[in-house]
């Protein structure tokens, strides 16, 4: 991969930059001095921006990105562009790639990108449909891909005073070393082996939860046992308790029929003492009705005939 030309506009430092790359095959080397804060950082910023896109969280956060000489226009931009060569199965490849950052109406962030290859488009940006934004993007990040992987830009674009700061924490070394891992292959195997340890894990933890699941069920087991057990006596004490009730109801059915018959025997008994009473009172009546009509008679029949027979006699007697 070799860079011809980038162009930066309202980013940072640099409110408009137009820099040509090419070198002569003689004097393949091109110096970039300046003094401290004349945008050396800012530039490889740029075209690692530039490649791999600017992470713009918020409005605020492009606002602090702006060049101070755009805050007035009417609708601010960040415009990051590249031009880079590089080859495809043998063949020399040249392509534009450009990132273009503005403020939606509601402030937020939106991006569009655009590669040219060799005069074959991809485009793509914040609004276009997914569908078509994934297949873009997946086409311009294989492209990028297989000139400079994100991986490796940080072993080529820093300066002078970056590479001093990774060294004072400690830290190029290992980016080398990440470097040469990834170039290697060895970054693959090393993403295995912490894949495998974390599936490991998981595997360990789901162990534990499966032994911890199985003593809750056997637990469980236990308790459905007992409360069977338990629910079996109950039923057992259920229907003796049935069967003590249903012989009770019989007991109280007799009872209640006897209870009856009972009733209405001593009501007949009463209705015959009640009828024993009044024929006593009535044979009381008659005998005295009898006696009084003896009575009677005897004076007012009996004797005037018995006086008058004789009578019949006496005189009989005198003739």
């Amino acid at each position: 991969m070799l860079i011809q030309r980038i162009k930066i506009s309202n980013y940072k430092t640099y409110l408009s930059l137009d820099l040509d790359l090419t070198v002569d095959d003689d004097r393949p080397i091109i110096l970039i001095g300046g003094a401290n804060g004349g945008g050396k950082t800012t530039l490889f910023e740029a075209i690692s921006g530039a490649l791999y896109g600017l992470k713009i969280e918020n409005k605020e956060h492009f606002m602090e990105l702006l060049n101070q000489g755009a805050l007035n226009t009417a609708k601010p931009e960040i415009s990051l562009q590249i031009t880079f060569v590089g080859k495809v199965l043998g063949q020399q490849q040249k392509y534009i790639l450009k990132r273009v950052y503005q403020l939606n109406p509601q402030g937020k962030p939106l991006e569009s990108v655009s590669l040219n290859m060799n005069g074959n488009m991809y485009v793509y940006g914040t609004m276009t449909t997914p569908k078509d934004r994934v297949k873009a993007e997946q086409e311009i990040n294989k492209i990028i891909k297989a000139n400079l992987p994100q991986e490796l830009s940080q072993y080529f674009l820093f300066d002078a005073m970056q590479s001093s700061e990774l060294l004072k924490k400690n830290v190029f070394a290992q980016t080398i070393r990440d470097n040469f891992e990834n170039v290697l292959g060895f970054k693959k195997y090393l993403q295995l082996k912490r894949a495998a340890e974390k599936l490991q894990q998981e595997w360990a933890q789901q162990r534990l939860e499966a032994e911890k699941e199985a003593q809750e069920y056997n637990e469980l087991c236990a308790q459905k046992d007992k409360l069977t057990a338990d629910l079996n006596t109950c039923i057992a004490e259920q229907d003796a308790k049935y069967k003590y009730l249903a012989s009770v109801e019989v007991e109280y059915k007799r009872a209640k029929d006897g209870a009856q018959e009972a009733s209405a025997l001593n009501k007949k008994i009463q209705e015959l003492a009640s009828k024993i009473d009044d024929i006593v009172k009535r044979a009381a009546t008659y005998a005295e009705d009898l006696k009084a009509f003896v009575d009677n008679i005897e004076i007012d029949l009996f004797l005037p005939k018995l006086a008058a027979n004789l009578a019949q006699e006496i005189n009989k007697s005198l003739e």
